[in-house]
């Protein structure tokens, strides 16, 4: 295998390996063409070594005729200079030929833009006719769903003027081939770019496919994509065939960013039989088990979007399966589909024939998905179109992972003024205030010590101190507190600030310094304590040398803001404020110990009071 990779990624003999900085979740993804001795192959990911967890199975079943291609993906959370490795292991002795092969690793992030396209064929019936040895782009495509930066050309998808960047490309296709001899014909379908003159050499794949065989194809990689590129499916045949495509899925999905986008998994791991109770019918899938999930949960086979997070939106959503029917004799077809709701997603079905009982089938499906509510639900359901012949699941995964939405005109979002952190008693502070904010989404906090990766504390999406003010020419002042320290570590922090479009900008590093102590003579700022315990209202009060721009917040003890009770100029001399026990919204605090902050850009101090309801 060949490599190509990211600066936080390696490739050397046949691994894939993270870099010191290349820990996250990933969504990993393979497509492998194959030959060998008639027997039946499990392949899988490795992860360091480990045997998989959910191989996919794929027979043989004529050594001579018999070119399978097989597909599958996993969600799993990577820590630095983990390697990633596509293993196979037969159920009896046998060689294997590999002949085309892919695999990919794209963390699961926040898109450093919100760009994306699909086209699809819809269960179409009509026969393209196809010259011997000539790659041919394959027709019948309409756009998928909606696309952001993309649109749809002639069958070909044209990246916008502002949409160039690095995708995550892939294809899955359901074909039947017809080959007058009765001999299979060899079919090579792949992801061009810029025209048919330009063989389909990043992203390709092979499959033997005869008039009695309905064969899933799929695909995938990494392709550069500049403004006004175009993208294809192309298929070439070593026959004249007359190939009819029963289903096909082509997506892009830029990758980038830093931030943790929604995203939910569940898979199959061991066999088990779904029952059929009659032809033409959906028929739940069962037995998954839940996967890594960020703003999803799992029950009863079933993912869920969880309320009071952005977890509705677009989704990019990835399946892959291998399935045989223990009583069928003759051939028989089934698709397999993602359903939203009770209603089919009818760009992400896929058709698949089994030879016999005999025939582990593997399949795969991509797309573009829409989660239009937390109400949305997503289940995979399996359908015989030949007779009511049970089926066994032997493996399945599903992964989706939401886009961001939005337009970005290429501004930063934020004018940073200054940005500090503090040690105090209670935690590590951090302080920063902004000039002026442009479609600013709000602030993830993130810290790393002792040269450990930089992990995520806080995000606007959960704590609403961190949100800002879309757009303002006037700035915000923030802060935040991290209790979670322990002595004698050294710690530094960033920002990242989020755009609408979903556009990441990190700050520099700070690491906390200590607060000098000074006296009250030449301390310019000097916060004086309120009654304490206090029952309903307070009075806070503080006293300045020289006019400031001063900052008064009211914190809980773990850190959330409870009230910003001031946050503008404030003249020389001593001042107070009234705290009437409430919190931002207007509701009544809770009894408990708050922490008073008063902030002037260069000095914090903080007083401790106690309120009793």
């Amino acid at each position: 295998m060949e490599g190509t990779t990211s600066t936080n990624w390696s490739f050397a003999s046949n691994r894939l390996t993270a870099g010191a900085s290349g820990g996250g979740t990933y969504l990993l993804k393979f497509s492998l063409s194959f030959s060998g001795d008639v027997t039946t192959w499990k392949i899988g990911l490795s992860i360091n070594g480990e045997i998989p967890a959910d191989s996919v199975q794929r027979t043989i079943s004529n050594t001579n005729k018999d070119l399978g291609n097989v597909s599958g993906l996993a969600q799993i959370t990577l820590s630095g200079n983990d390697y990633v490795e596509l293993v196979v292991k037969p159920s009896a002795s046998g060689d294997f030929t590999p002949v085309q092969a892919q695999v990919v690793a794209v963390e699961l992030t926040d898109n450093s833009s919100s760009y994306y396209g699909g086209m699809t064929i819809y269960n179409n019936s009509t026969a393209q006719s196809l010259s011997s040895g000539s790659f041919e782009t394959i027709t019948g495509f309409s756009l998928s769903g909606r696309s952001n930066g993309w649109s749809l050309n002639s069958n070909e998808l044209v990246a916008g003027e502002s949409s160039a960047g690095t995708y995550l490309a892939s294809f899955s296709i359901s074909v039947t081939g017809d080959n007058p001899d009765g001999n299979p014909a060899d079919l090579t379908i792949g992801i061009a770019l810029n025209g048919t003159s330009n063989d389909p050499v990043k992203i390709i794949t092979d499959r033997k496919t005869s008039s009695a065989d309905i064969g899933n194809i799929v695909g995938c990689g990494i392709l550069t994509i500049a403004a006004g590129d175009k993208i294809s499916l192309e298929i070439k045949s070593d026959k004249n065939d007359d190939p009819v495509f029963h289903y096909c899925s082509v997506t892009l999905h830029k990758i980038g960013g830093s931030g943790s986008a929604p995203y939910g998994a569940m898979s199959i791991t061991s066999d088990q039989t779904v029952n059929i109770s009659g032809i033409d019918s959906w028929t739940t899938i069962g037995t998954f088990t839940a996967g890594t999930l960020n703003d999803w949960s799992f029950n009863a086979n079933v993912l869920n979007p969880t309320s009071g997070t952005t977890s509705a939106g677009f989704y990019s959503i990835d399946y892959s399966l291998s399935v045989n029917s223990p009583s069928a004799s003759d051939a028989e077809d089934f698709e397999v589909g993602v359903f939203i709701g009770a209603d089919e997603s009818s760009d992400l079905t896929i058709k698949r024939r089994l030879s016999g009982s005999s025939d582990v089938g593997a399949a795969g499906g991509t797309g573009l998905l829409n989660i239009a509510s937390v109400d949305s639900t997503v289940t995979v359901k399996i359908r015989n179109l030949t007779n009511s012949n049970d089926f066994t699941i032997k493996a399945a995964k599903l992964v989706l992972h939401r886009f961001v939405e939005g337009s970005h005109d290429g501004s930063l979002p934020v004018e940073l003024l200054w940005l500090k952190a503090y040690k105090t008693d209670v935690g590590n502070k951090l302080a920063w205030k902004t000039g002026a904010e442009t479609d600013n989404l709000g602030f993830i906090v993130y810290r790393t010590s002792r040269n450990s990766r930089w992990e995520k504390l806080a995000s606007y999406r959960t704590n609403r101190a961190l949100t800002g003010l879309g757009n303002s020419t006037q700035g915000k002042s923030y802060a935040f507190l991290d209790k979670r320290v322990r002595s004698g570590v050294k710690y530094q922090y960033r920002l990242a600030d989020v755009d609408f479009a979903g556009n990441l900008n990190f700050s520099r590093p700070v690491t906390p310094v200590a607060i000098p102590e000074k006296s009250t003579k030449d301390n310019p700022l000097h916060l004086t304590s309120f009654p304490n315990p206090f029952n309903p209202v307070t009075t806070i009060q503080f006293e300045l040398e020289e006019a400031r721009q001063v900052t008064v917040e009211i914190f809980t003890m773990r850190g959330t803001t409870v009230r910003r009770l001031y946050n503008g100029p404030a003249t020389a001399g001593l001042q107070q404020l009234i705290w009437d026990g409430r919190t931002e919204s207007g509701t009544p605090a809770g009894s408990g110990m708050y922490l008073i902050a008063l902030d002037t850009g260069t000095e914090r101090k903080l007083i401790k009071g106690l309120l009793i309801r």
